[in-house]
């Protein structure tokens, strides 16, 4: 995986029916951290894909295409992207998580409230933007973790979540 770094790969995920395409940033064992680009040459902030869910991966002519049109419009990550492992990761990022448990059309928004080595606990946030109930989530059962994504900005902006 390491010549696939700031490369455009597309990802077969298990339980899914769409790839995930994006530039790869940094990986572990564990998780491919990528610039998502969910759709054409439109980057919308990162994902976090479970390496376990992963059933295979390519770099084809879409990708190729995909990747030069991003290098031509220099969108280049605001920061050194590395991945040391989930919890350090997850409690750098200050704002809401979109994550995806099982399928794809199925995604929580959350505000981590703990990290821990197996699961993460967190206060749901609602379509509206305000606050839901505590959830508890086994880092196991995850699929992708989005961040500083529209759709996440947009539901702290809509409540005054933003730390900002």
């Amino acid at each position: 995986m390491k010549k696939h770094i700031n490369k455009c790969l597309s990802f077969d995920v298990r339980k899914r029916k769409d790839s995930i395409c994006g530039i790869v940033l940094d990986y572990t064992n564990d998780w491919t951290l990528i610039r998502y680009n969910p759709v054409d040459f439109v980057i919308d902030g990162y994902m976090l894909i479970n390496n376990r869910k992963i059933k295979g991966y390519r770099r084809g002519s879409k990708e190729l295409l995909v990747e030069k049109v991003i290098q031509l419009k220099a969108l280049k990550p605001p920061h050194q992207a590395m991945i040391v492992d989930l919890q350090t990761v997850l409690a750098a990022i200050d704002g809401l998580l979109q994550i995806e448990l099982k399928a794809a059309d199925t995604t929580y928004i959350t505000r981590l409230n703990e990290i821990q080595e197996d699961s993460l606990t967190g206060l749901s946030i609602k379509t509206n933007g305000r606050t839901g109930k505590k959830m508890n989530i086994l880092v196991e059962d995850i699929w992708t973790i989005q961040f500083d994504n529209d759709y996440t900005t947009s539901l702290e902006l809509l409540n005054g979540l933003s730390s900002e």
